[in-house]
């Protein structure tokens, strides 16, 4: 029941096969984590259970539990069970029984009604048989583990885990070192010097029992926290971070003079907080004291519940000394609360900046790669070798943007042939003029992979002086440029492509709303359901647009809506939600990274605004639909989408490794009605591939994610079906690091260079796949904080003044039409159903208490607000009218 406590669904009505994968292919003992739990098992088979990819896992118990990929920590290696005994542990039939709420771990009856009393009588011997191989690897992890630990009289080191730790965390005490746990064994089991060497490899007894005894250790050592399966590393503390944590751990359970002085010193800026009064006088904090609200900080970003950290209990053990929630549990968001009275935390920073901050700096300590992103001269002096090759581009180019996008990665042209076909040209900002692979910035941004913009602010990829500055589209004239050119004609067919390098001389720089305006396209405003907010107008340049201009750019308009039709003829599928654009207006700049302890203030920093409830939104629903749209926006995009698969062409037709973006095409499940599969979908499909969201969850279908490989591959999803070029990204190198990949390859090509080896993108790839995920999380978390933010604000009181309120807002006291998107999940105490609030633009969990069938597809519910959480992670639950 702990194991499953975190939102997962133990029980579904809709389940299937799933995709095995390696290192958690079935036949595989692996080790999973989650909620302080562990435990070891044989993968059975990979299942989707409500839309989740999940394993079916056999405990030494006898269990079946179904995990997550994500639960999985450790693989050992493929030959520990034999081959003949997992066949007779599974057989894919037991889905049907699973799918009907049986228990298939241990004997019920069902399974011998299934298969038959020979077959099931070999499977439980099978399972037996395992479950002994399973416990003789956990009675061996433990000797082993006493070994490792046990240290060495002939060496004169004293317990093998400290000495562990002193050999691998720098000598700088700000420094954090790193350690795998193959290496981890390797010196432990050598440190007597003995004669004979002992070398360890990854995913074997040793490393495994060196991977437990590192995990126990969080004080000292810290699990990867985005692919601990694959590295198997661990970040080692530094020296003062270690020293911090125990003295905190100290202060707290001696009840030290130091941490009562400092909850003394606090009493008055806290209480004046609670009162929304200005603080009488702001106190200074000596070392000690900031060292303890970093450990408090320090308790918001280590909260994956793989390891039990050490600083949660001492983040309470402070919180009780202050006094300030006798009666409540203490959890996060008591000490964000905390951290927010003691002048730390802004009240408009959802923290996402500063944990993808500080997970990257860890992701680079891990790496051992800290010297190659120390600070470097600015990237001011050119380093490929295509400036004497450059064309000038003599063309008008179009540069359309957002009025707020500060930078402008691309820009659109036309050229007119005389036999009536059309060049359309798209020109790209070209940082890898100046930074090449190893610059510390491409370094760093190799980490970071993309721009981070989140409601309360932006993080660059690269400098600002680059991305938003001197490389962005526009900002002066003469600049270096990328160019990726295709001729087509009426119809949207590919007749030549050409890729160049260019001297952008001029461009005319716009909006989309500008472009919208002159050429007459239909208007597809957004609504206020909380009421707009006049913002100041942008100060971004915007040129006038010629007669001549406005003939240009309708024509490309008709082209992409053109190019778009024929793309997705026959492959793809898409469908919108129309999730809502948050942003609040009145944010203060979020702090770098408040998890580093440099960035502690030594006295309490006074915030405008200064409460929550103070803070000012702009929540906007687009009415649009981003697939059947004809706008500059979506003129724009098809454009993208034609440039990048040039740039796949010029690769592919010369064997150049790249990052080719690949998806398979969705699968029809046994929950697959005969309407809804996907040849059936296919036929639906509206302009763009666009399906109703309904259609699609009606359908019941297994979507794969997309990959990143060095070779081309079909896009499905993207309407590429076929085999032949691929797909790669290289329109934005101002905000992704895959897109200067792309280019350092294609400019290497281009200069008769030798680029990248396939080994050496596939690292960075799957280095930049990792930063990207982090980005990822990181804008859905924030997005959900700020949506649950604001729903508190507006459900606690009356609408606040300086918003202007139109016929569409929203009362969150009264009721709200929705309607269920998502198949039920079930846990052992509540039954969810994903429920559409158009009004919101959201969808959120409609929560029942106890196990039921749930919400029909398509069924019409009144519902409310109900829970309302901002801390761990951000949480809004609906409830029926």
């Amino acid at each position: 029941m702990l194991f499953f406590s975190a939102d997962d669904v133990v029980g579904s009505a809709s389940l299937a096969e799933g995709e095995a994968e390696p290192g958690v292919e079935p036949g595989r003992v692996v080790e999973i984590r989650r909620s302080g739990i562990s435990t070891i098992g044989l993968v059975l088979a990979p299942i989707l259970m409500a839309g989740r990819d999940r394993l079916l896992l056999l405990r030494p118990s006898g269990e079946i539990w179904p995990v997550s990929k994500t639960d999985v920590q450790f693989s050992m290696p493929s030959s520990l069970v034999p081959h003949e005994l997992i066949e007779q542990c599974w057989t894919p039939e037991l889905l049907s029984l699973w799918a009907r709420g049986e228990d298939i771990g241990l004997t019920s009856g069902a399974d011998t009604a299934l298969l038959g009393e020979e077959r099931t009588a070999a499977m439980l011997a099978a399972r037996r048989k395992v479950g002994t191989l399973l416990r003789k690897v956990q009675r061996e992890t433990e000797r082993m583990e006493a070994r490792l630990t046990g240290g060495s009289l002939k060496s004169g080191r004293g317990g093998g885990i400290e000495a562990l730790w002193e050999a691998f965390t720098p000598a700088d005490p700000d420094q954090q070192g790193a350690v795998t746990s193959a290496q981890a064994a390797e010196y432990l089991l050598n440190a007597d010097g003995g004669d004979k060497y002992i070398a360890v490899r990854p995913n074997t007894l040793p490393a495994y029992a060196a991977h437990v005894i590192l995990m126990r250790r969080a004080d000292l050592f810290l699990a990867d926290d985005s692919g601990m399966l694959e590295t198997g590393a661990f970040l080692v503390r530094s020296r003062n971070a270690r020293r911090r944590i125990e003295a905190a751990q100290h202060a707290v359970e001696t009840d030290d003079a130091v941490l009562r002085q400092f909850a003394e010193k606090a009493a008055p800026l806290i209480s004046a907080a609670r009162e929304g009064q200005p603080a009488p006088q702001l106190p200074e904090w000596t070392d000690a004291e900031r060292d303890l609200i970093h450990v408090l900080a320090l308790s918001l970003y280590e909260i994956r519940s793989t390891q039990v950290s050490p600083v949660h209990a001492i983040a309470a053990g402070i919180v009780k000394v202050f006094g300030i929630a006798p009666d409540r549990r203490i959890d996060l968001g008591v000490v964000a609360g905390l951290l927010s009275d003691l002048g730390v935390l802004p009240p408009t920073d959802s923290l996402r900046t500063s944990i993808v901050a500080e997970s990257f700096e860890r992701a680079i300590d891990r790496s051992g790669m800290r010297a190659d992103v120390a600070p470097a001269p600015s990237a001011t002096t050119p380093v490929d070798a295509l400036d004497g090759l450059r064309e000038d581009v003599a063309h008008r180019v179009y540069v359309i943007d957002d009025p707020t996008a500060l930078e402008l990665d691309d820009g659109i042209a036309l050229e007119r042939v005389a036999d009536g076909t059309f060049w359309v040209h798209v020109h790209v900002a070209d940082p890898t003029r100046f930074l090449d692979v190893a610059h510390p910035d491409a370094v760093r941004a190799s980490f970071l992979a993309t721009s981070l913009y989140l409601p309360e602010g932006t993080t660059p990829l690269l400098p600002h002086g680059l991305g938003g500055g001197s490389l962005s589209l526009g900002s002066g004239d003469g600049q270096g440029c990328m160019t990726f050119s295709a001729r087509i004609d009426a119809a949207g067919a590919l007749l030549d492509t050409k890729v160049s390098a260019g001297w952008l001389k001029s461009a005319v720089v716009t909006t989309y709303a500008e472009v919208d305006a002159r050429l007459g396209n239909k208007p597809t405003p957004s609504v206020y359901p909380f009421g707009r907010r006049d913002e100041p107008p942008s100060k971004r340049r915007n040129d006038e647009l010629t007669p001549t201009d406005l003939e240009d750019l309708a024509t490309l308009r008709d082209l992409a809506v053109t190019l778009r039709r024929r793309r997705t003829a026959s492959a793809g599928l898409a469908w919108s939600d129309n999730a809502p654009s948050i942003k609040v207006v009145n944010a203060a700049r979020p702090a770098a990274n408040l998890f580093d302890r440099a960035a502690i203030p030594a006295t309490p920093q006074t915030f405008d605004p200064a409460r929550p409830d103070d803070v000012a939104y702009s929540y906007a629903v687009p009415t649009a639909n981003l697939f059947t749209d004809v706008s500059a926006s979506t003129t724009v995009a098809e454009l993208m989408i034609l440039a990048n698969r040039v740039a796949a062409k010029f690769c592919a037709d010369r064997n150049i490794p790249s990052m080719f973006r690949a998806t398979a095409p969705p699968s029809n499940t046994s929950n697959t009605p005969a309407s809804h599969t996907v040849a059936k979908l296919l036929e639906m499909r509206q302009e763009g591939g666009y399906l109703d969201e309904l259609a699609i969850s009606r359908a019941n279908l297994v979507f794969r994610p997309s990959v990143v490989s060095t070779a081309p591959a079909p896009h499905w999803v993207m309407g590429f079906a076929d085999n032949d070029w691929g797909y790669v990204r290289a329109t934005s190198p101002l905000r992704r690091y895959e897109d200067l990949l792309v280019h350092w390859q294609i400019k290497a090509a281009l200069a008769g260079e030798k680029g990248l080896s396939e080994a050496e993108v596939a690292a960075l790839a799957e280095r930049a796949r990792r930063g990207e995920q982090r980005g990822k999380y990181s804008d859905r978390h924030a997005r959900a904080f700020w949506a649950a933010a604001l729903f508190a604000q507006r459900r606690a009181g009356p609408r606040p003044d300086g918003y202007a309120y139109g016929p569409d807002a929203v009362d969150l006291a009264g009721p709200l039409k929705g309607v269920a998107v998502g198949t039920p999940g079930i846990t052992a105490t509540q039954t969810s159903t994903p429920v559409r609030v158009p009004a919101l633009g959201l969808t959120l969990d409609f929560t029942e208490k106890g196990r039921s069938k749930g919400l029909a597809l398509g069924e019409e519910v009144d519902v409310v607000l109900d829970t309302i959480e901002l801390w761990p992670a951000p949480l809004v639950s609906l409830a029926r009218a």
